[in-house]
């Protein structure tokens, strides 16, 4: 994989770093967001929470609904009460 990839013509290697990049940029979105909804229902010490140890990261499915996260991680702090705390999907409710 690595040799294609080095092999690739200019523009392939071009298209695909244009590609990483933009995926990257989504990646540093998303968690922006969820920094932003964390903070908003508990602000710093609860983002705080997540530095206690692996357990405690955040999923991928938890970034994305920070609410889930915090569910977990801290049922205390209501975050089924801050609608505006979580994207569109995890309002809709489980999907299974």
């Amino acid at each position: 994989l690595r040799q294609r990839r080095k092999e690739a013509p200019g523009l392939t290697r071009l298209i695909q770093q244009l590609l990483g990049i933009e995926a990257k940029l989504r990646q540093y979105e998303e968690g922006e967001r969820f920094i932003e909804a964390v903070e908003a229902l508990g602000g710093p010490e609860l983002l705080d929470v997540a530095w206690e140890g692996p357990d405690r990261l955040p999923t991928l499915e938890e970034i994305r609904q920070p609410a889930r996260w915090i569910a977990r991680v801290s049922p205390g702090h209501g975050a089924a009460s801050a609608p505006d705390a979580v994207g569109p999907a995890a309002a809709a409710g489980p999907t299974g």
